[in-house]
């Protein structure tokens, strides 16, 4: 006979969101004692926050290979392409920074400037997100789940940036906030 099988999910956000980590790795144990197959998903900045667990510099590479490796994955699959547009970028370090006319990071001018990003195509995947998110088997709050099933349901049709090269010269890419936690996590887990 098959395990039954749990996903259990708890996206970061709100002040409540690091007990609900908490209560989600609780359930996860419980589930697991009673023989069922669970994939817990925690952020895992949030995740050592709550249980004051430090992440060793020296041991934790980072996200950044992650990022590259993901979008030349989903490059082959057909899940990502590349496209120059115009970008609000920093003049002196060249990181995207739209909310002001300084730098939030150097102080530097910000200037209109052609930039490469990493665009997810949104609409093939929509629907197959959707089932995914309404699945009995995804743990979510009953808040959480509405506010995912919402945010999918209303999302716009164009495709979403996920990365953007910091400059021409630099090839260093700069993952959108969603994608460098995506990164994050999956690079915690010991990904590629």
């Amino acid at each position: 006979m098959a395990k039954k099988q749990a996903n259990i999910c708890v996206i970061p956000g709100g002040s409540g969101s690091d007990w609900l980590q908490l209560l989600a790795d609780v359930f996860a144990r419980l589930k697991r004692l009673l023989g069922w197959e669970v994939n817990l998903f925690l952020a895992p900045g949030e995740f050592a926050r709550v249980f004051k667990i430090g992440f060793a510099e020296e041991n934790f590479a980072g996200p950044e290979p992650v990022v590259e490796h993901l979008i030349m994955r989903l490059q082959q699959a057909g899940a990502v392409y590349k496209r120059s547009g115009q970008f609000a970028v920093c003049e002196t370090c060249g990181l995207p920074d739209a909310g002001s006319q300084q730098c939030s990071n150097c102080g530097g001018n910000i200037i209109l400037a052609e930039r490469e990003g990493y665009y997810f195509r949104v609409g093939r995947y929509d629907k197959k997100i959707l089932e995914l998110a309404a699945e009995e088997s995804l743990v979510l709050p009953p808040y959480q789940q509405g506010y995912v099933l919402n945010s999918i349901s209303n999302m716009p049709a164009e495709d979403v940036l996920i990365a953007l090269k910091v400059s021409r010269a630099k090839q260093r890419i700069l993952p959108a906030n969603w994608f460098g936690t995506l990164a994050a996590t999956l690079s915690g887990c010991g990904y590629p």
